[in-house]
């Protein structure tokens, strides 16, 4: 299996998994009426520790947490933007602050240091909430919770 095809496979795995879980979450044992959590609540990777407490811990010591607090991101996000007078644009950012860019909060990632915290690397919303994988590199999916 080449590289492009694993990921693009692990990708699609990811989708189907992310498919089946709802946007919302029961704070009982029993069967009950899920309270389901507006989409401005949810984009909080904290809002998801809640209920998901190892989950959230595993993510917020991962790279996918801090992949656009990286400091060799910023850098290298920084070069590639003056080397290329902005024409980079969002292509690192696409990746490593995919809700960010989403949102609107960056456009290049040269602000991060002004982005909040909850649009910053690669969160819990970002990746169940893709509704395709439209390629087999640089973020080659769609969202399907955006506004």
């Amino acid at each position: 299996m080449t590289r492009g095809t694993w990921a693009l496979a692990s990708l699609g795995g990811a989708v189907l998994v992310a498919g089946l879980v709802p946007l919302g979450c029961s704070h009982s044992a029993g069967p009950s009426t899920p309270t389901y959590l507006d989409r401005e609540t949810l984009l909080d990777p904290q809002t998801c520790g809640t209920c998901h407490a190892d989950h959230y811990k595993d993510w917020v010591g991962s790279m996918h947490a801090y992949a656009s607090d990286d400091p060799v991101f910023q850098a290298m996000n920084a070069r590639g933007q003056r080397e290329t007078g902005g024409q980079l644009g969002s292509f690192c950012v696409q990746c490593h602050a995919p809700m960010a860019l989403e949102e609107g909060a960056t456009t290049d990632g040269t602000n991060m240091a002004s982005v909040p915290q909850k649009l910053k690397g690669v969160t819990c919303f970002f990746c169940h909430t893709i509704d395709a994988v439209t390629g087999s590199h640089n973020a080659a999916s769609r969202c399907r919770a955006t506004s």
